[in-house]
């Protein structure tokens, strides 16, 4: 059977009163070195964001707040942004940034804003929370592509909206 350590740690709690929970089979932390280390089948949970990947790290200042995320192996997502955005996806690797809710997505990148439908995949995605935006890298053989269709006026006037556009990466195509 397997074993879940269930953690919710008061170091870990950002400055606001959300609580962070902490799903993991294994837990390896040194306060010294402000590092905690999550494995096997990690889920944290933090208000309306969900983030599970195979290995989690923790990294904290000397006041034992969390100065970074990084997420490994087969990340999955859901996150919202401060204008209300709501994101799902995967990657394979994931660091946030707190003091800058910035995240940097990494390898065979998919994200979607739930809202729109608007998609984002490539390499390399940045994306800031609080200002939403975005930036996205491909690679020279399969390059960012860019599509998005234009409104006709007859379907607009008829009251049906044309899809949003959409950001993918060639080699998904």
């Amino acid at each position: 059977m397997k074993k879940t350590i269930l953690l919710v740690l008061a170091f870990m709690i950002h400055l606001s009163a959300n609580e962070m929970e902490i799903t993991a089979d294994r837990f390896d932390g040194n306060q010294e070195q402000g590092v905690s280390v999550f494995t096997g089948h990690v889920t944290i949970i933090k208000g309306k964001d969900e983030l599970n990947a195979t290995k989690v790290y923790v990294f904290t200042d000397d006041k034992n707040r969390p100065t970074q995320y990084k997420a490994e192996g087969n990340v999955s997502f859901l996150v919202s942004s401060d204008d209300n955005s709501t994101y799902r996806g995967r990657s394979q690797l994931l660091i946030y940034y707190p003091e800058l809710k910035e995240y940097h997505f990494y390898t065979q990148v998919y994200i979607q804003e739930i809202h729109t439908l608007r998609t984002l995949s490539g390499e390399e995605v940045v994306i800031n929370s609080t200002s939403g935006n975005a930036r996205v890298v491909g690679k020279k053989e399969a390059p960012i592509r860019i599509t998005f269709p234009l409104e006709d006026d007859n379907k607009t006037k008829k009251g049906i909206n044309a899809n949003p556009p959409a950001v993918t990466n060639s080699s998904e195509s």
